[in-house]
C-alpha cells in the first residue's frame, strides 16, 4: 500500500550500534518508522481487540509486517515507547528496571490497582506478540518484548528487549515530541494521525479506503470515517500542529482521496 507520494518518507533516523538503542534527548522518544506507518498499533475501539495468526498488517511503502498476537492499539504504544525510552542507555539484552507505580506516573496514569492491571495486561501482549517487519532490504522478525518479570519482593519491574531490535531500528526511525503524544491520550486516532505525519515535510495523498486500513478504523462507512478523522485532525491541531485534510470525494466516496498536509510544508 502506498501514498500517491510515499517517495516522501524516507527514513532520517540514523542506523543505532546493533548492541544498543539510538540516543534521542529525554523530551522526545524514538520510534521505528514501521510503528509509525502502519495499523500495528491501531487505535482499536473499546471492545474490538481482535486476535491475530500470522495475518498481514496495513503498512505504507515498502514495509512489510506479518503479526501474531491480540491487537496492539495506541496504549500499548505509550508503554513500549516508554520501555524503550528507559532502555535506549543500555545495551539491548540487559534488563530495563523499573517499579509499576513509576512507570505509570511517567505515562500521567494513576497509580491505583485498575492502572497497575492495565500496564501488566499491556506489557503481556507486547511480550506475547511476534512480528515479522521488511522494508524490503532488511527484516526483524521476533517478538516486541524479549522476556519480563517482576521481583516482588524488590517491587521492580523488569523487562528485556529483543537483542535484534536494532535490526528494526536500523531500517528508519524517527523522533516523537512525548507531551505532545500524552496530551492525545485517551484519543486513540488522533495519536495515530500524530505519529503519521511525524517527520513528514510534504503532503501526502491516499485513497480514502486505504487509509481506512492504514488506520485499521473499521468504519463500515466512509461518512463515519472521515467524521472521526476530521475529530483527530482537530485534536492534533489542539495541541499547536498546523494541521489540514483536503477530502477529494468527488468520485464518490468509495473512489475518494485524502490528502494530509500541513501548512507550514511544501507543495
Amino acid at each position: 500500500m502506498t501514498a500517491d507520494n510515499a517517495s516522501a518518507m524516507v527514513p532520517v533516523g540514523r542506523a543505532p550500534r546493533t548492541e544498543q538503542l539510538p540516543l534521542w534527548p529525554d523530551q522526545l522518544r524514538g520510534v521505528p518508522w514501521a510503528a509509525l506507518r502502519s495499523a500495528l498499533f491501531a487505535p482499536v475501539r473499546r471492545g474490538a481487540r481482535s486476535s491475530c495468526q500470522r495475518e498481514q498488517i496495513a503498512s505504507v511503502g515498502d514495509y512489510r509486517i506479518v503479526y501474531t498476537g491480540l491487537r496492539l492499539d495506541q496504549a500499548d504504544l505509550d508503554v513500549y515507547e516508554q520501555v524503550l525510552h528507559l532502555g535506549r542507555n543500555i545495551n539491548l539484552g540487559e534488563p530495563v528496571k523499573f517499579k509499576t507505580r513509576e512507570m505509570l506516573r511517567m505515562l500521567d496514569r494513576a497509580t491505583g490497582k485498575q492502572n497497575r492491571e492495565w500496564l501488566l495486561k499491556s506489557l503481556s501482549r507486547l511480550a506475547a506478540s511476534e512480528v515479522e517487519i521488511s522494508n524490503g532490504k532488511l527484516t526483524y522478525a521476533g517478538s516486541l518484548i524479549h522476556e519480563q518479570g517482576r521481583d516482588e519482593e524488590a517491587g521492580m519491574h523488569y523487562i528485556i528487549l529483543n537483542p535484534r531490535l536494532g535490526q528494526l531500528y536500523a531500517q528508519g526511525w524517527h523522533p516523537v515530541r512525548w507531551e505532545e503524544r500524552k496530551a492525545l491520550r485517551g484519543q486513540q486516532l488522533a495519536q495515530w494521525l500524530h505519529n503519521f505525519i511525524a517527520g513528514q515535510q510534504r503532503p501526502l495523498t491516499f485513497m480514502v479506503e486505504d487509509l481506512i486500513k492504514l488506520s485499521d478504523s473499521n468504519y463500515a462507512r466512509v461518512r463515519d470515517f472521515r467524521k472521526a478523522f476530521d475529530e483527530a485532525a482537530e485534536a492534533v491541531q489542539g495541541i499547536g500542529i498546523p494541521l489540514v485534510l483536503l477530502w477529494d470525494l468527488g468520485r464518490g466516496a468509495a473512489n475518494g482521496k485524502v490528502t494530509i498536509t500541513r501548512k507550514d510544508w511544501k507543495s
